[in-house]
């Protein structure tokens, strides 16, 4: 590893773990660096399925949220409504089994419209995202 300018000493202490032999290699962005993405998502639809609330979004595992169905990850959340807590699954309306990327979610009610905010999200999600059952490929 080269030493750059303002490493604080990362090149020193990399070689005592490691020694010069070995190479790292590594995805950047949230495993060495941070947050790779924040994903902003809405919520367009919701219904009561035996007894259970659930919200569908434009997004899922199918898409921004592939490593839920992959490595179990669960990703930070956040809305900015105040309602009473709630129960939630949380889906997209894809009649996929797999395309639930939480299933015990308490949060303030939410209304369809309304946006939840993820953090942690890979960035290449949109990348993996796969184009079936008519939803369109998000666009900025």
């Amino acid at each position: 590893m080269k030493s750059t300018d303002g490493d604080c000493g990362a090149e020193n202490r990399y070689e005592r773990l490691f020694g010069n032999d070995v190479k790292m290699v590594a995805e950047p962005g949230r495993g060495i660096v941070g947050d790779a993405m924040i994903l902003v998502t809405r919520v367009i639809s919701e219904s009561v399925r035996d007894g259970r609330n659930w919200l569908y979004f434009d997004d899922g595992t199918f898409g921004s949220f592939m490593e839920v169905l992959l490595y179990r990850m669960r990703f930070p959340m956040k809305t900015n409504t105040t309602g009473a807590p709630t129960g939630y699954v949380l889906a997209r309306p894809t009649c996929d089994s797999i395309d639930v990327f939480s299933r015990d979610v308490t949060d303030p009610e939410i209304a369809p419209c309304e946006q939840y905010v993820f953090a942690w999200v890979v960035a290449n999600g949109d990348d993996l995202l796969l184009r079936c059952l008519a939803f369109p490929r998000v666009t900025w």
